[in-house]
C-alpha cells in the first residue's frame, strides 16, 4: 500500500468570504450580507473592467461610481482589498494622492492578465 504525501492529494481550495462578521448574526443575515458584499466587489470591478487604464483612491472611485452602485467607502476599502486579494485589481502604494480630508490616499487599477494568473 503507497502512503499518500500532502503532495499527491488535491487540496481543497476555501473560497474567501466577502462579508466580514463581526458580531452575532442570523443565516440569513450572514447570507444577505455575503451577496450585497459580492455585489459590491462585482460593481467596482466592473468599472474598473470598463476604465482599465485608470488608477484612483479609494476616495476618487467613490466619486466615480454611480450613485446608484456607490458604496459606503469603507465596504469600497473593503471591496478594493478583497478584489486585490483576489488578483483582479492592483495596488499601487507609491502612487498617492490628496484625499478628501487632506491625508494621502494610494492608488488601484485593474490587474494585468499576468498579474491576475490567467
Amino acid at each position: 500500500m503507497k502512503q499518500l504525501s500532502l503532495l499527491d492529494r488535491e487540496v481543497p481550495v476555501r473560497r474567501r468570504s466577502s462579508f466580514h462578521v463581526r458580531s452575532h448574526f442570523t443565516v440569513e443575515e450572514v447570507v444577505a450580507g455575503e451577496k450585497k458584499a459580492r455585489r459590491q466587489e462585482d460593481n467596482i470591478l466592473e468599472w474598473f473592467r470598463e476604465n482599465p487604464t485608470i488608477h484612483a483612491t479609494p476616495t476618487e472611485l467613490f466619486d466615480l461610481l454611480p450613485s446608484h452602485r456607490r458604496p459606503l467607502l469603507t465596504s469600497l476599502r473593503r471591496a478594493l482589498t478583497n478584489l486585490t486579494t483576489a488578483g483582479f485589481l492592483r495596488h499601487y502604494p507609491a502612487e498617492r494622492r490628496d484625499g478628501k480630508y487632506g491625508v494621502k490616499e494610494s492608488c488601484w487599477g485593474l490587474a494585468t492578465r499576468t498579474e491576475s494568473g490567467q
